[in-house]
Order: structure tokens, then C-alpha cells, then sequence
């Protein structure tokens, strides 16, 4: 086993990877974890280090992204991720390097650079042509995230008209507030109290807000909104 320090290993085990990682881009959806890589490109190269694999793969990867900007091919990078499923912030750091732009987004950005990995290196696509598609992993914990924040709003009331508000957070009767009866009364209040409730009415209830609207104020000697 050759131990060795210094820049001269970091180009050997990139060149073992971008071969590694051309191989998984022949698979549509294929990704290699950061731990895999390592150990493919020690034992190609017959250059081991005992250093932690966060202090050296980086720069791995890095000589990896360099090289296809140079080649004008995809990331290949884009390929390889971390346990939890992420290209991490290293490979944000790659694409500003290589292509001038700091993806607002590492893992979307990625999902996209893997599409065309997969198509530029000849793997079997889809007859649709495929999708960009975020790693399981990275797919389960947005999806999480997505239904505890649907789930907080939940209940939130409108400060205007003390209904509850829908999903998307946005109050349907403030933005189309129906003039008020013109009438007085118990009619018109609740004339009034129905209107707030059919534009809070669930949209699956699959009612013709409209027409039952107009039908309510008319009883309490309202108009009907446009």
C-alpha cells in the first residue's frame, strides 16, 4: 500500500474518478456516494491516504468539474453524493468556478446537470427523454419539509375576516371582497355571513361560488359581484 501527501495524488485519484464517474453516468439516475468514490479511486490508483475523506474529496471533485469545463462537458460531479443524498456545498463552489454562476439551488442544479450527464455519456433514457430528479433522499426530506409547513398553516385565521384561510395562505375574500348588502337587518348580516363563507368554501366542494354568491346577496338586498 503507497501512502502519499501533496497535489500529485489529487490528479491521480481525479483522473480514477472522472473513469468512475463516467461509468455511473451510463446509468439513468445512477449516483456514486462520496465514501464509494474514495475507495474506487485508492484502490485504481494504488494511492491510499489515512486522512478523513471531507479533507481530501473536495478537491477531488473539483479537479473532476475543472476538467469537463474544460472539455465542455456536463459536471460530472454532479454524480457523486453524500450520505445523505446532497451534492453539498462544494459542488456549488465547481459550478461558480466552471461555468461562472453560483447555483441558487446545489441539488436542483445537480438534478439537472445529472440529466445531461446521462444523456452527453449515452445512458438508456426514457422514451420521454427523462427528468431532472433529486436523489431519493434529498426528494423524502423536501417532501417532509413541504407538509410541515402545510400543515402550520393550517387553521391560521385572517386577521380581516376571522376565516380560516386556505393552504396558500392568501385570503380569497380580502382580495374579492363583495360589496355589502344594501340592506340592513338580519338579512343582510347574514347575507353578509354567507358570502365570507362560500369564498372560504374549499374548492373540492365543487360549488358554483359565483351563482350561489349572487343568489345569497340577492336575498339581502345586495348586488352581485363581477
Amino acid at each position: 500500500m503507497t501512502t502519499t501527501q501533496g497535489t500529485g495524488r489529487v490528479a491521480a485519484w481525479a483522473a480514477a474518478a472522472r473513469e468512475q464517474l463516467i461509468e455511473t453516468a451510463t446509468s439513468y439516475n445512477g449516483v456514486v456516494t462520496y465514501a464509494q468514490l474514495a475507495d474506487v479511486v485508492q484502490v485504481a490508483t494504488g494511492i491510499h491516504t489515512r486522512q478523513l475523506l471531507q479533507h481530501w474529496i473536495g478537491d477531488v471533485l473539483g479537479a473532476v468539474a475543472d476538467e469537463c469545463g474544460r472539455r465542455g462537458e456536463p459536471v460530472l460531479s454532479a454524480l457523486c453524493v453524500d450520505r445523505s443524498g446532497s451534492v453539498g456545498d462544494g459542488y456549488a463552489k465547481a459550478v461558480l468556478r466552471v461555468r461562472g454562476a453560483r447555483p441558487d439551488d446545489a441539488d436542483d442544479h445537480a438534478a439537472h446537470e445529472r440529466l445531461d450527464c446521462y444523456l452527453f455519456f449515452g445512458a438508456d433514457l426514457p422514451p420521454d427523454g427523462g427528468c431532472p430528479t433529486l436523489t431519493r433522499q434529498v426528494q423524502a426530506k423536501r417532501d417532509r419539509q413541504r407538509a410541515t409547513r402545510q400543515a402550520a398553516r393550517r387553521g391560521e385565521r385572517c386577521t380581516r375576516c376571522n376565516m380560516e384561510t386556505p393552504l396558500s395562505g392568501t385570503c380569497d375574500f380580502v382580495n374579492e371582497r363583495p360589496p355589502p348588502p344594501r340592506s340592513g337587518g338580519i338579512h343582510g348580516a347574514r347575507a353578509l355571513r354567507t358570502a365570507l363563507q362560500v369564498r372560504h368554501r374549499p374548492a373540492e366542494d365543487n360549488v358554483d361560488r359565483h351563482s350561489y354568491l349572487c343568489t345569497i346577496l340577492a336575498e339581502g338586498g345586495g348586488s352581485c359581484p363581477p
